[in-house]
């Protein structure tokens, strides 16, 4: 399932890959938040230092990179990508957003599935992790609710407190233990 109304990321873009496959050519990757599309990236484009004596050493199969998108081909569907021009502070911040796509994915997909809707995330307005987050407590913060038949929008709501609330309780414990 994709995380975004955007069929493909755009160049500059920060995505989260899995690698596929490692060779004297280059790393093919999956694109983790775009329904599995192929990336691909040279080996210079992936070494963090200017030599490395094993292949192993930049990387292995099925490990999650964060990179960025360096190019894309529509026609081929395929995504250029590097991670040398990620720094770590970037790969933080963005493990963060990845996994708040990720729930939202997630919650999406669930509700998808069990009332066999096909388009939930399009006819939300693909909200973001913030707006769904908000839902808990102000069902007005979606307006496009009222799209989803009654027993979906009960579920996405009873999904939205179980996984995305956590989080608030989480923190409230955290700020009164410090």
């Amino acid at each position: 399932m994709r995380f975004y109304a955007n069929e493909f990321p755009e160049v500059g873009d920060t995505i989260m890959t899995t690698i596929t496959e490692v060779s004297d050519a280059g790393v093919r990757c999956t694109l983790d938040e775009y329904d599995g599309m192929e990336g691909y990236a040279r080996l210079i484009d992936m070494k963090r230092v200017r030599s490395v004596r094993t292949l192993n050493a930049i990387t292995r199969v099925g490990k999650k990179e964060v990179v960025e998108v360096m190019d894309v081909d529509r026609v081929g569907r395929v995504v250029d990508v590097s991670r040398n021009s990620v720094t770590k502070d970037e790969r933080a911040a963005f493990d963060v957003t990845f996994h708040h796509a990720k729930r939202v994915s997630t919650i999406l997909g669930y509700v998808a599935r069990k009332h066999k809707i096909d388009d939930v995330a399009d006819r939300l307005g693909w909200p973001d992790f913030e707006v769904l987050s908000r839902l808990g407590d102000d069902p007005a913060a979606l307006p496009e609710l009222a799209s989803l038949p009654a027993d979906a929008r009960e579920t996405l709501l009873t999904q939205v407190d179980k996984k995305l609330a956590r989080d608030d309780r989480v923190r409230q414990v955290v700020r009164t233990v410090d």
